[in-house]
């Protein structure tokens, strides 16, 4: 037999880390099967521990916690315990603490004495459920979990109105997360001036223990600190040296070969040298110049570096960024930034960009070449170009990207 009853939530401070609640599951007033739980018909000793569930399941797959009963001093039936750690435990922590579901259910065996037909109920297990019974049965309080993860050190310690701890800086990763998101404006609003200085300066705290470089106030890190960020990442990750094992690497020589297969296809030229230091742009053999550094027009390099930024760009533009960790999206942004000044700089310097040909002259770098005596012969030669440089901005793709690929692999 089963009883419901309204329960009310009243969300406190929780030590349980999956969350706990306290509910009334029987007192003696009528109820609306008209009748009455007394508590001293309930048999004796209660058991120590009762499991509840969700609409009375009474499975292991519907269970949701567990809870000790006693009968308090107004002798009503209690019980305190705490939710399970399983998402569908969760979810139905989550509607309690809401405030969608209400009632809760006490589930019974009944027998009855033969001499004064009294009732003597055994306490099998309770329930959250949709629909009450007993009006005066209510849940004391749900907690809400608010430190969500565990005893640690939190810039907010719980500021906003709900009282929940927010950015954790126990770990170097953590630290990184709660930098960027603090400085987001959504973020930033919900604390006064006062609140926002003593959680950033939390933050740096907790970031000089990491070693971690932090640059300001709006700013989630120095490209460099990013960088050297990647580069941890990476190492833990055990992806090696492209000069070194990861020419051992299947998956990563393969994808290097097609780069360069595709950009000797259309029209690259195939070095025989070997980059030997990805910071200078010094090589080996036949690229290596006197000072032992590539010696390249600047504006070549820079349509080079404009065309991979923008393939980039186009890339990231579909990326979902809520999946991404706050640094890497921020990385994109600067990106998209980096992309919008190469752009600027190439207008400067008057190097065609096929993307706005309009900013270069005629014989600018990756213009089309044509008689810079003839306007209309000019004209043409740009517009032929602009309709063909597809193989052209390829091969400076192609090039710039296995470039990067292997400078992103270097330690």
């Amino acid at each position: 037999m089963t009883k419901d009853a309204t329960a009310q939530v009243i969300p406190a401070e929780d030590e349980a880390p999956n969350g706990s609640f306290d509910v009334i599951l029987s007192t003696d007033a009528l109820d609306r099967d008209g009748d009455r739980l007394h508590a001293d018909e309930w048999k004796t000793p209660l058991p120590e521990h009762i499991t509840f569930d969700s609409d009375h399941g009474m499975s292991v797959a519907t269970t949701v916690g567990s809870g000790k009963p006693f009968i308090n001093e107004k002798g009503q039936l209690q019980v305190r315990g705490t939710f399970a750690s399983t998402p569908h435990a969760q979810t139905v922590r989550t509607l309690v603490n809401e405030g969608h579901i209400k009632t809760v259910s006490v589930a019974f065996s009944e027998q009855r004495h033969r001499k004064d037909a009294k009732p003597v109920r055994e306490l099998l297990n309770a329930a959250f459920v949709a629909v009450p019974a007993n009006p005066e049965a209510v849940v004391l309080s749900s907690k809400s979990d608010k430190k969500p993860y565990g005893d640690v050190p939190y810039a907010d310690p719980g500021y906003q109105q709900d009282g929940k701890a927010r950015y954790p800086i126990d770990t170097a990763d953590h630290v990184r997360s709660a930098w960027s998101y603090v400085n987001q404006q959504r973020n930033a609003s919900q604390y006064t001036a006062e609140q926002l200085s003593t959680i950033k300066q939390r933050i740096r705290s907790a970031a000089r223990r990491f070693g971690i470089e932090i640059a300001g106030d709006d700013k989630a890190f120095t490209i460099g600190a990013y960088l050297k960020w990647v580069t941890e990442q990476k190492a833990a990750d055990g992806i090696s040296d492209a000069q070194g094992g990861d020419r051992a690497n299947p998956t990563m020589q393969e994808l290097i070969q097609a780069i360069h297969d595709a950009a000797y296809h259309l029209g690259a030229m195939c070095s025989t040298g070997e980059i030997t230091d990805f910071d200078t742009g010094a090589s080996s053999g036949a690229n290596k110049s006197a000072s032992g550094v590539v010696t390249k027009d600047a504006r070549k390099v820079l349509a080079g570096l404009d065309a991979t930024l923008d393939e980039a760009t186009k890339l990231s533009a579909s990326v979902d960024r809520s999946t991404l960790p706050g640094p890497v999206g921020q990385a994109l942004d600067l990106l998209v930034a980096a992309q919008e000044s190469a752009g600027r700089l190439m207008a400067l310097m008057g190097v065609y960009d096929p993307d706005n040909p309009t900013n270069a002259s005629g014989d600018s770098a990756g213009s089309p070449q044509g008689s810079t005596d003839d306007s209309t012969a000019a004209t043409a030669a740009k517009a032929a170009a602009a309709a063909d440089d597809s193989a052209e901005r390829a091969a400076l793709r192609a090039r710039s990207l296995a470039f990067l690929i292997k400078a992103n692999t270097k330690d």
